[in-house]
């Protein structure tokens, strides 16, 4: 079977393009130290976690392959998501969270979309191994749910250490949140 990447993206739906624009384009504002409101620092993990969670549903493979394989990629990537420590300065009264400037959030975004990807356009291209590329992607979805879940457990972890920083300063801006004046 010959099949070129526009036969592969023709035949990916139009929200798997904007949910991947959309995570590119947070993990672009990531790159630059910001201040956003304490809110919309739960939309990726949540994004993420439930996009896991639903990982564990209509797979070609028995529920007990399912659950082993996502428990053993949520195991392995909660270890890894508690293994981060996010460094924030924390307005309590505003609501306001100041987050480092990192290439992280958009590596991590970049690798778990490319993964569920990758698996799902191979599971299409060879529906004999359906099976398999479907029980890794239910490892990877496991793995990423599991990373948000100790993620938010960390950054939780990191709101209750933090001194409350006066951000109040720093002005809306539609674009990269809220910024310096």
């Amino acid at each position: 079977m010959n099949v070129s990447i526009a036969d592969i993206f023709s035949g990916t739906p139009v929200w798997v393009f904007l949910l991947l624009g959309y995570l590119v384009w947070r993990g672009l504002l990531a790159l630059r130290p910001r201040v956003v409101a304490l809110i919309r620092v739960w939309i990726v993990p949540g994004v993420f976690i439930v996009s896991g969670l639903l990982g564990l549903f209509d797979r070609p493979l028995s529920f007990l392959e399912i659950l082993g394989s996502w428990c053993t990629g949520a195991v392995l990537g909660g270890a890894l998501g508690l293994l981060s420590r996010p460094m924030i300065q924390l307005d309590r009264e505003q609501k306001l969270v100041w987050l480092p400037g990192s290439v992280l959030p958009l590596l991590r975004v970049l690798v778990i979309f490319g993964a569920h990807y990758l698996l799902n356009v191979q599971a299409a291209l060879h529906p004999n191994m359906r099976s398999v590329y479907m029980a890794w992607d239910v490892l990877v979805s496991g793995a990423s749910a599991g990373y948000f879940v100790a993620w938010v457990l960390r950054f939780v972890q990191s709101c209750s250490g933090a001194a409350n920083t006066a951000l109040g300063a720093w002005r809306a801006s539609p674009e990269i949140g809220l910024r310096r004046p």
